[in-house]
């Protein structure tokens, strides 16, 4: 080397210097021109592995920085008295998710276990076992984690508790389970609900819902697809009673007899329908016409009620009774009557028997006699016979009147006397 006239020869000095401990160590790099050591990479004296000054990171690259705004990297540092790390990109760099994770036996290539931070807008955390034949758990909380073991309060092992302040016609969802894939045959489940292993309640990956029992403070609704309105509501009104109800909505419950779709089936049905209340047995399609039976099955009356009273019983005997003696009764006078009577024995009638409301009708039965007609009275006959014509094709027994003349058909001969 020529130094030329004026010229000096000085100590150089790079613009890092690598620090070494008093046991030969390399414990850091510093720039001279700054105070205190950039970093340190073991301990030496009072420093601590890992040590960074206050206005340090630490970056490592995926892929060598191309420039400052340019890059994939792994960054580490504190801010505001939080240690921070996480994965930076750049410019034509890529966002790489974040892996943290425990270690295979033999120094096997990636983490059995581990937890990855996904590189989206929306946060993903996704639990994970190392792929492999068997069967594995994708992620438990329990013993091997914390024991829950407070003698008193309410301990809570995960808490999902989003904060939502959507606007507008957003739409959220506090936890998704979508899982994809084939089931195998052994059957899937979104959900498992267990106690010390023993299965308590499960929804299937159908959305069928198993549990020992439900229970719910409002009501149990139905709707005809998924989120959409409810139309039908099962209640509770009170203590020990369930109610359909929706508004003023009538209301309609079946049970089948059997069913194989809405064309063919045979069912019960009770309706409401206007202000009308139906009990029906109903059919359709190859469903069958099937009878309705209202009883008791033990020793006990059936009753019939109106204006919430008891008006009429069929007893344990099967006798039709009145449940007031001699205040309701069958028909009315002009409309409404029932047609015929058929009786197999014997018609009693305390009082009177009114035909066509014509006349009175007293008849009693005795041991000496078919036909016993009550005597008669100072405002009453005992029979009358209202004078008419003669019958064209009369029988033995038959009387009539005409005119003043009663005739009585005998042996194929009519008879007749003439009163004055």
């Amino acid at each position: 080397m020529t130094l030329y006239a004026g010229e000096t020869l000085e100590r150089f000095q790079p613009h890092f210097e690598l620090l070494f401990g008093s046991n030969g160590d390399l414990i850091g790099i510093q720039n001279p021109r700054a105070n205190g050591a950039d970093l340190r990479f073991s301990s030496d004296g009072t420093e601590t592995i890992g040590t960074l000054n206050v206005t340090s990171s630490f970056n490592l690259y995926n892929t060598s920085p191309i420039s400052a705004t340019d890059y994939e990297r792994l960054r580490m540092d504190w801010s505001s008295n939080v240690a921070r790390i996480w994965t930076q990109n750049d410019g034509t760099g890529s966002g790489r998710a974040l892996r943290v994770g425990a270690g295979q036996l033999d120094g096997g290539t990636a983490p059995f276990s581990y937890t990855t931070w996904q590189a989206t807008a929306v946060p993903v955390i996704q639990h994970s076992l190392q792929g492999g034949a068997g069967t594995g758990t994708f992620h438990e909380l329990g013993s091997t984690i914390a024991a829950l073991s407070a003698s008193s309060g309410t301990q809570t092992a995960v808490a999902i508790s989003p904060t939502f302040a959507q606007t507008s016609t957003a739409a959220g969802i506090a936890l998704l389970v979508n899982p994809s894939g084939t089931f195998g045959s052994g059957g899937g489940k979104l959900q498992s609900w267990q106690l010390a292993s023993s299965e308590v309640g499960a929804m299937t990956s159908s959305g069928a819902m198993y549990a020992g029992s439900f229970r719910t403070l409002l009501d149990f609704g139905f709707a005809a697809t998924v989120g959409g309105s409810t139309d039908l509501t099962l209640i509770r009104d009170a203590a020990d009673t369930l109610a359909q109800r929706r508004t003023t909505n009538a209301q309609t419950f079946r049970v089948y007899n059997t069913y194989t779709d809405a064309s063919n089936y045979e069912r019960l049905a009770m309706v409401w329908s206007g202000s009308n209340a139906f009990l029906l047995v109903e059919n359709a399609g190859t469903g069958s016409a099937r009878d309705l039976t209202v009883g008791t099955g033990g020793s006990a009356n059936f009753n019939i009620r109106t204006a919430n009273t008891g008006r009429w019983q069929v007893n344990p005997s099967g006798h039709f009774l009145a449940v007031t003696d001699n205040t309701y009764d069958i028909g009315a006078s002009g409309a409404t009557r029932p047609r015929n009577l058929y009786v197999g024995s014997s018609v009693i009638v305390g009082l009177n028997a009114s035909i066509d409301g014509v006349a009175n009708i007293g008849i009693a039965q005795s041991s000496s006699t078919t036909l016993n007609i009550a005597p008669s009275i100072t405002t009453r006959s005992s029979l009358r016979l209202t004078a008419g014509v003669a019958p064209t094709s009369p029988v033995d027994g038959d009387m009539w009147r005409v005119g003043a003349q009663l005739f009585l058909r005998d042996g194929g001969t009519t008879k007749s006397v003439t009163f004055a």
